[in-house]
């Protein structure tokens, strides 16, 4: 699985080395390692591409979305998440912004909702 935030022209990959990928590590979730050092790349559809998660957590910080641009790009359909319809969209402030314990307890609520009833092999 895979989480990142999504602005106008960008899209950042939260890795096992930030914090909100290491509580859904801490999970019990397959989260991907740092990409060339970056904790928290900057990545294209083409990158996102490669990882090719089976599932998508995406927080969107605006209205206009990179993310809701690539799901017109054809491109985007060859993504594991999409054509498994497992793309969600969370909460940027709680995901992305927040810390502690309440907002590590917040994500692994929002986590249990998506995830509902779905085989934990099929969520990694």
């Amino acid at each position: 699985m895979a989480f990142g935030t999504s602005r106008e022209q960008l899209f950042n990959l939260h890795t096992q080395e930030t914090w909100t990928g290491s509580v859904l590590a801490s999970l019990g979730l397959n989260v991907p390692a740092a990409m060339a050092g970056a904790s928290m790349p900057s990545i294209g559809l083409e990158q996102l591409l490669a990882v090719n998660p089976a599932w998508l957590l995406v927080a969107h910080y605006r209205e206009e979305s990179i993310v809701k641009r690539w799901q017109q790009d054809p491109l985007w359909q060859i993504l594991t998440a999409a054509q498994k319809q497992q793309v969600a969209s969370v909460d940027s402030n709680a995901w992305a912004r927040m810390r502690g314990i309440f907002a590590a307890e917040r994500i692994a609520a929002d986590t249990v909702k998506i995830f509902h009833h779905q085989p934990l092999t099929d969520v990694k």
